[in-house]
């Protein structure tokens, strides 16, 4: 009767070991791809900066709407 406990056991730790596995490997991946989508955000952040540039001394036109 110890055997089939000892047995049962082995195959339950060896199956929770597995699911942990995968997990984590589901969660590396997520975790890769959010990093790679927050460099991208951050250079569309940059190059909009970088495009929208005023130069020094220049004003800013501004549009007012009255209704």
């Amino acid at each position: 009767m110890a055997a089939f406990g000892s047995m049962l056991a082995s195959a339950v730790i060896k199956m929770v070991v597995q699911e942990l596995s995968s997990t984590i490997g589901t969660v590396r991946l997520w975790l890769e791809r959010l990093k790679k989508a927050m460099y991208d955000i951050s250079d569309m952040i940059n190059d909009f900066e970088t495009s929208t540039e005023v130069p020094a001394g220049q004003k800013i036109p501004v549009i007012s709407h009255c209704l």
